[in-house]
């Protein structure tokens, strides 16, 4: 998260995105609020993109075996033929 840090006549706003000088606290705030909101957001769409990999991979790995499913079921069909 970041920080408003106090630096002589200006304050520091210190993110994992780099460090704003300003000397209007409330800018510094605001900065800071959108900073914050960024970080949330950005974490929320790792998460989403690591669960939509995830429900990619169960996808793939459902059709390989309604694939077989249909194979099995084919020569099942076979045996009964004849």
């Amino acid at each position: 998260m970041s920080e408003i840090i106090k630096k002589n006549k200006f304050y520091l706003v210190k993110s994992e995105f780099g460090s704003y000088p300003f000397n209007i606290r409330k800018t510094a705030e605001e900065l800071n609020t959108h900073l914050n909101n960024y970080e949330k957001i950005s974490k929320t769409y790792k998460e989403t993109e690591e669960i939509l990999a995830q429900v990619t991979k169960n996808i793939i790995q459902i059709q390989m075996d309604l694939s077989i499913l249909q194979e099995d079921m084919n020569k099942l069909k076979q045996e009964l033929k004849t």
